[in-house]
């Protein structure tokens, strides 16, 4: 049976360096979810306006991780997920 992944605290995980893609079209959100992620690590934020941008930055810039809208315009979060590279 495959091992689950740690469950890391903000706090501890403040101090890895990654790349987080939020991708969503309501700007007010993703700013707001940039500002607490900033204040609580140090992760570099990317982000995308809808569906189509979320996977050209994911596709390019490779991120670590990716928070999805499941309702965006040009593509939805499910079709971001399953359509964007892992590994």
């Amino acid at each position: 049976m495959p091992q689950r992944p740690a469950i890391i605290e903000l706090g501890e995980a403040s101090s890895i360096e990654a790349r987080i893609l939020v991708a969503d079209d309501f700007e007010p959100f993703r700013s707001e979810i940039r500002s607490w992620l900033e204040r609580k690590t140090n992760w570099h934020i990317i982000e995308a306006c809808d569906g189509l941008e979320a996977v050209q930055k994911a596709v390019k810039l490779h991120p670590d991780a990716v928070l999805l809208d499941v309702s965006m315009p040009r593509l939805n979060g499910m079709i971001v997920s399953i359509t964007v590279p892992t590994g």
